[in-house]
């Protein structure tokens, strides 16, 4: 992904978006978090939702969502699971990981 414009292409294919912040997120996670669900409104895409696990305990970074009005949805951590055999087969040097939908709330 080069542009944004290849960006706005790839989200605009789509219907769905949950974008998953990592554990006990601060603003700059927040904030992005918050920016991808907006370029993807800007794409057409209806659904977005931005999860979370953990907690927001500093009373700034809980202003934070509460001035910008920023929708998050608790999700169990437990939920990503380690799959070492898509890293191999898809070509990450990296852990892959795949959310168990079911466990969103």
């Amino acid at each position: 992904m080069s542009t944004v414009h290849d960006l706005h292409q790839i989200l605009a294919d789509g219907s769905e978006l949950n974008i998953v912040c990592h554990n006990n997120p601060d603003p700059d996670c927040l904030a992005s978090a918050l920016a991808l669900g907006r370029i993807a409104a800007d794409a057409g895409i209806d659904e977005r939702h931005i999860l979370y696990s953990g907690d927001i305990s500093h009373q700034e970074n809980r202003a934070f969502v509460n001035l910008l009005e920023i929708d998050l949805k608790p999700f169990d951590a437990s939920a990503l699971l380690d799959r070492p055999e898509c890293r191999f087969r898809c070509g990450l040097t990296s852990s892959s990981a795949q959310l168990d939908t079911a466990a969103v709330a």
